[in-house]
């Protein structure tokens, strides 16, 4: 028989409080709710559960450009209007919103992301 695996379950309370608007499939609540149910069937007994640092800006220019980091920190519902222009240069559209909390949103998943080894 071969040896257990160790499985890491990472997870940020904060991850849920995010919205990407009622049209979009990613509903980040979804990962507060699943992580009460990896609780309450206690799962995370089985497993080493950690929670990730947010992720500074400059980690995360070691793998996008500073032009789109800075546009990350600066875009929201209400400033949209005027980076309009660089929609397209970034994705942004219906499958990439700009949403509140965009940016705080990114240091957490890629907190996660850089964490992901155990």
């Amino acid at each position: 028989m071969g040896s257990k695996k160790r499985v890491c379950y990472y997870y940020h309370p904060d991850v849920g409080n995010f919205h990407y608007g009622p049209r979009h499939p990613m509903k980040p609540q979804r990962l507060a709710a699943l992580h009460s149910l990896v609780v309450n069937y206690g799962l995370d007994k089985e497993m080493l559960v950690l929670t990730p640092p947010r992720a500074s800006a400059i980690e995360i220019e070691r793998y996008h450009s500073k032009d789109y980091v800075d546009f990350l920190q600066n875009i929201s519902p209400r400033t949209a209007e005027q980076y309009e222009h660089m929609f397209m240069q970034f994705n942004i559209g219906e499958d990439c919103p700009v949403f509140d909390g965009i940016f705080e949103f990114c240091t957490l998943y890629t907190g996660a992301s850089l964490s992901g080894n155990c």
